[in-house]
């Protein structure tokens, strides 16, 4: 990676990147600069964060990974938090990372999820949608679904369910909204180019190939939603005879990554129960399940970029993370490429806006108290 020529200063960021995991997401992110600028300090005293400086085409972008084992939305606000303010020109922010897959709501447990070869749908089922691992989910929202869900923002009821009582989270501007518009189009026509810039990403860091490569289709199981793993047993071991336990599905054509727009699930804990992601996953339509997103929305404007490393189920392991970190910060890379560096300074900075959001609060406030 090339060293910038110049020196640039905290204003000159306009594009806020935060993960949380240091040797995949970070790494990965780091790896999709086209150049990497020299370290600043941080512009406030209190701010704690260590950042990664560089360009990705118009934009200069900073880079900040959450602390080492201090996952979680607090953590996240708080290092969006510290980047507002030592960065002030950031205009909006990517929340790029891994996440857990929603792709069954096991509803026909006893029956084979298999669909005829003439659907139009790739699902197979209506009880399947066709989300597998190392594909990619981005936060969007429809007329009928938010693109973010705090989904464990609720009370606990006497002798009834939990009740999810979560507002609405914020969107991000409008430039990024626009911005996915015209990378759909794209890609109903071109394909999108994350094969492509993962293999441009190993070609200038051949020590990440190994480790971050496509860990193919044979380690890809989807497990009945029934099927708990226990104690020592591997994956494979759970599989039973036949594979009786896993949910068929239809063999992909290729092995490049799908995008997914829709509903991502944001919890303090780590959804492992595929009941109980089957459950939220018809309540709230969500696709995704994560722990960070629902601590940035209302502070820190941003998109969520969350590649699919796992089901968020009890058959977890981490042969998947370094891949679809990879595969996420690659779909992050191209949706800054189609964003106008000229047009994203014509809006104001997340932090002015939040203070003209305050002065406007005060003002209704006063006037409010003196009717």
């Amino acid at each position: 990676m090339a060293e910038a020529p110049l020196q640039f200063t905290h204003g000159d960021y306009t594009v806020g990147w935060i993960c949380a995991l240091p040797t995949t997401e970070l790494a990965a992110a780091e790896a999709m600069l086209d150049t990497k600028h020299p370290v600043l300090p941080a512009a406030d005293p209190q701010d704690t964060n260590c950042y990664l400086l560089g360009s990705i085409g118009s934009h200069n972008v900073v880079i900040a990974c959450l602390p080492a084992e201090m996952t979680g939305k607090v953590s996240a606000a708080t290092v969006a938090k510290d980047m507002v303010r030592s960065f002030k020109a950031i205009r909006f922010g990517l929340m790029v990372g891994i996440g857990g897959g929603a792709p069954y709501y096991g509803v026909k447990e006893n029956s084979d999820v298999e669909g005829s070869e003439d659907e139009d749908s790739e699902d197979e089922d209506d009880d399947t949608r066709d989300i597998r691992l190392g594909d990619v989910v981005i936060s969007l929202h429809s007329k009928s679904t938010e693109a973010v869900v705090q989904y464990d923002f609720g009370k606990s009821v006497q002798e009834e369910e939990f009740v999810h009582t979560g507002g609405k989270l914020n969107k991000p501007p409008n430039i990024v909204l626009g911005a996915v518009s015209v990378l759909q189009a794209k890609h109903v026509r071109q394909g999108h180019q994350i094969s492509e810039l993962l293999s441009k990403m190993f070609s200038r860091y051949p020590r990440m190939a190994s480790k971050f490569q496509y860990p193919g289709s044979a380690n890809d199981r989807l497990f009945k939603s029934n099927v708990v793993h226990g104690g020592g047993d591997s994956c494979k071991a759970r599989c039973g005879p036949f594979n009786v336990n896993l949910v068929k599905r239809k063999e992909r054509d290729d092995s490049a990554p799908r995008l997914h727009y829709g509903t991502i699930g944001s919890a303090d804990q780590v959804m492992e129960d595929a009941i109980l992601r089957d459950r939220w996953a018809r309540k709230e339509n969500i696709i995704c399940f994560e722990t960070e997103a629902a601590g940035l929305m209302d502070s820190f404007p941003c998109i969520v970029i969350r590649g699919i490393c796992n089901y968020a189920d009890s058959h977890k392991n981490k042969i998947w993370q370094p891949y679809a970190a990879a595969t996420a910060a690659a779909y992050a890379k191209e949706l800054l490429l189609v964003i106008p560096g000229q047009a994203v300074k014509e809006i104001p900075p997340i932090e002015q806006s939040r203070d003209l959001f305050w002065d406007i609060y005060t003002q209704l406030y006063t006037h409010v108290g003196k009717t």
